[in-house]
């Protein structure tokens, strides 16, 4: 098959920008990780009523709507929240063990990462919802809005006339 200069060249360009866009592509897998571990992280500071620990990936211009509704700006004014909460006779304490599921992670550009993770323990069932932005090497809480879970009775069926 004959295929003109032209064409050649255009076939070329063409491997060469699949090429480059594979290159640049995100490594999803260990960007996913990565997110999750922050994650996790935050679960495991809760259960040790470690304060600082539960707001060490925040960036420090974080916002946050906890479950009451309660908008809270800054990563100090979070550690201080979380150390007030976690202290004796702080409104965490007693809450037993805190089991979470991270239940998704998107990516909506390479270094801006969506996640919602539920949460149980003792008092609460809570689904919280993070933004996430990739720093150098690091992933960092932008957003963080925590909402309950509520059961909703099933519908009944309507009654028979």
């Amino acid at each position: 098959m004959h295929f003109s200069k032209r064409y050649k060249t255009l076939l070329i360009c063409l491997a060469l920008s699949c090429a480059l866009v594979e290159a640049q592509a995100p490594d999803n897998n260990s960007d996913e990780a990565a997110v999750r571990k922050v994650l996790s992280d935050i679960n495991g500071a809760w259960n040790r009523h470690d304060a600082v620990g539960m707001a060490k990936d925040f960036a420090s211009d974080i916002d946050q709507v906890n479950v009451l509704g309660r908008w809270t700006h800054g990563k100090e004014e979070m550690e201080k929240l979380y150390a007030l909460g976690q202290a004796s006779g702080g409104m965490f304490l007693g809450h037993g063990i805190r089991t979470s599921v991270v239940q998704v992670v998107k990516f909506v550009k390479p270094d801006v990462a969506f996640a919602i993770v539920e949460s149980k323990d003792d008092h609460n069932h809570l689904r919280t919802t993070y933004v996430l932005t990739r720093e150098g090497a690091r992933w960092l809480i932008r957003t963080q809005t925590v909402s309950p879970v509520r059961d909703v009775p099933a519908a009944k069926a309507p009654a028979d006339k």
